[in-house]
């Protein structure tokens, strides 16, 4: 009995002491997820916007929204450790890229950190701009290492949860206009300011509708638009209210206006239809028509 539990006790001593440096330290040729932290947080400074060109980066869907985000990596392992980040519900590994370069589908893109800290940021898809996405990263102490490889170990994390939202003021928006005056219009100011954390491409759209009774109220935007709202930011438009003084009846006409954001990246198509905006609010328009 007592051979057998000296046995034991032998091959014990010989297993830990394979995780062992010279000097009774841990061996640096193994890895553990507690070598690491990671913290991720979206890139406030970049203009989220849908691809539009898949022939330029085939990794993106051109229906979806193309954002940024950086990633920081925190290493307590002593030496060279090589690392990948995917996104984890996709299994799509994140790579680091523009709208205007061509991308290598078969170029790898390892990235490498000594002990300490490491910031860089990243490109994703996201279905909706609110998706909250888990990120996936893997450390390896090969550079040539595949996510399934013996020694691997991966953290996960999400990025933080947008917030999308902007208010209009004052949220109706009222006019009057007295057919004796030329032209027969009233203009009035609206603020809109970006009341949540991305930069946000305001489009406002008045009512139009070419089959419409001619004698109503006709609206359209004067100053201001086409501007990039920053979080916080406020900025003033004008909108204005035209009849026609001969066939436009005295009273009150009401209808809506509708305030998005838009992800569209081509300036080209910033004056699109409302449908295609992604967030959308209704605000009250009235027109007031005296004699």
């Amino acid at each position: 009995m007592k051979k057998i539990l000296l046995l034991i006790l032998l091959f014990s001593i010989i297993a830990f002491s394979g995780c062992l440096g010279e000097n009774g330290e841990i061996n640096k040729d193994i890895l553990s997820s507690e070598d690491f932290k990671i913290n991720t947080g979206w890139n406030l400074e970049f203009i989220a916007h849908f691809h539009t060109d898949p022939n330029m980066n085939p990794l993106i869907p051109s229906d979806s929204i193309h954002d940024e985000f950086a990633l920081n990596v925190e290493s307590y392992h002593e030496g060279l450790v090589f690392y990948k980040v995917y996104d984890k519900l996709k299994g799509f590994e994140l790579h680091q890229f523009y709208d205007n370069q061509v991308y290598d589908l078969d170029n790898q893109v390892t990235m490498s950190i000594n002990k300490g800290n490491k910031n860089d940021l990243y490109t994703v898809n996201l279905d909706s701009i609110e998706d909250q996405k888990e990120i996936e990263v893997y450390f390896s102490l090969d550079e040539n290492f595949d996510i399934t490889d013996e020694g691997v170990v991966n953290l996960s994390t999400f990025l933080p949860q947008r917030k999308l939202d902007f208010e209009v003021d004052p949220s109706t928006i009222k006019f009057t206009i007295s057919k004796s005056v030329f032209p027969p219009s009233d203009i009035r100011t609206i603020t809109i300011e970006n009341t949540g954390d991305a930069i946000l491409r305001i489009g406002v759209y008045p009512p139009y509708d070419p089959f419409d009774l001619p004698y109503r109220p006709q609206y359209v935007r004067g100053e201001g638009f086409g501007e990039m709202l920053s979080p916080g930011e406020i900025r003033s438009y004008e909108i204005i209210s035209l009849i026609d003084a001969k066939e436009t009846p005295v009273g009150v006409y009401q209808t809506y206006l509708i305030v998005g954001t838009l992800f569209d990246y081509n300036p080209a198509k910033w004056e699109s239809v409302s449908s295609d905006t992604h967030f959308t609010k209704r605000y009250s328009l009235e027109t007031t028509v005296t004699k």
